[in-house]
């Protein structure tokens, strides 16, 4: 980032989530020219001195605030997508599974 873009922009952490022991995900919002944006970025990790303060990478994504509540909505989708993903592959195991033991109790007759 340009020194002249920093002046820009003000950011104000809502969140963060660790990823790994050396990652973080940060959630921002950011003012820039005016307008908001809700920035979600991986940062890499300080050293636990302090003396290097965490970075931001590339790896991340950066949209509107008006965005927001699409971007909840879709997130909450995709939740719900995973739970029934969950109880269906529960089903097709217990489905494989008595299909496994019809096929046991056929091969002991």
């Amino acid at each position: 980032m340009k020194d002249g873009d920093r002046e820009n922009t003000m950011d104000k952490t809502l969140g963060r989530l660790e990823k790994n022991s050396a990652e973080v995900i940060v959630f921002n919002l950011v003012t820039w020219k005016g307008h908001q944006y809700i920035d979600i970025r991986i940062w890499l990790k300080g050293e636990s001195d302090d003396e290097i303060p965490e970075t931001p990478t590339k790896k991340g994504l950066r949209f509107s605030l008006e965005l927001l509540p699409e971007f909840i909505e879709t997130l909450q989708r995709i939740d719900a997508g995973l739970d029934l993903a969950d109880e269906e592959t529960t089903e097709e195991a217990d489905i494989q599974k008595s299909g496994k033991d019809r096929k046991a109790d056929i091969h002991t007759l």
